[in-house]
């Protein structure tokens, strides 16, 4: 008897009551192990289980679905395919719909996924603006006045025993901030294509 498939690809057997109702799901009657069974006929490529994604962004300048075609959508949902070892593979823009559907979950904690990186990138930006608003003009003032600086606002760093340069640490520290401001933009926006 071959087995039927739902939406999710997940295999199943018809009831096989009598008198029973048409579209009740039960597994193949007397069968201990129907799943064993149905994965034995599956090809291997379903045997391996269905991709995993990750919501890399959201972006309001795409109204299209890259899954069903649905237009005039508000937002669409960037999500970074998974290969087997968790690395990204590619990336596809989604209605919220689409992306809970593909992830396997509610629109709704799709939504608040969405909601609680976007809060958390924007806390960690505005942070990283703060900073920057006072690292870059001193940055601006050369070597020497950047070091003072940074050796005045942490006089307890040890980096001079170990031979860090403070100016590098500063040079560091303001690429990093850069990263995070640029980070909170791209997750809005979504990255490039």
């Amino acid at each position: 008897m071959q087995p039927m498939f739902d939406d999710h690809g997940r295999a199943h057997y018809p009831a096989h009551t009598p008198g029973g109702k048409g579209g009740e799901w039960a597994p193949k009657p007397g069968s201990t192990s129907w799943a064993a069974e149905v994965n034995a006929r599956l090809p291997v490529e379903a045997r391996r289980g269905a991709r995993q994604y990750r919501i890399k962004g959201i972006n309001d300048e795409q109204d299209t679905c890259d899954e069903c075609g649905k237009t005039n959508l508000r937002r669409t949902v960037i999500l970074a395919a998974l290969d087997d070892e968790g690395n990204e593979d590619g990336e596809c823009r989604v209605g919220v719909d689409c992306a809970s559907r593909m992830m396997r979950t509610t629109t709704t904690k799709v939504k608040n996924e969405v909601a609680t990186l976007t809060s958390t990138l924007d806390r960690e930006a505005d942070d990283a603006r703060e900073r920057l608003d006072f690292w870059e003009p001193v940055l601006a003032q050369g070597v020497e006045a950047t070091r003072r600086a940074f050796l005045e606002r942490n006089p307890r760093w040890v980096g001079l025993a170990t031979g860090q340069d403070p100016y590098q640490s500063v040079v560091d520290l303001v690429a990093d901030l850069r990263a995070r401001v640029a980070a909170r933009d791209s997750f809005r926006r979504g990255p490039r294509r």
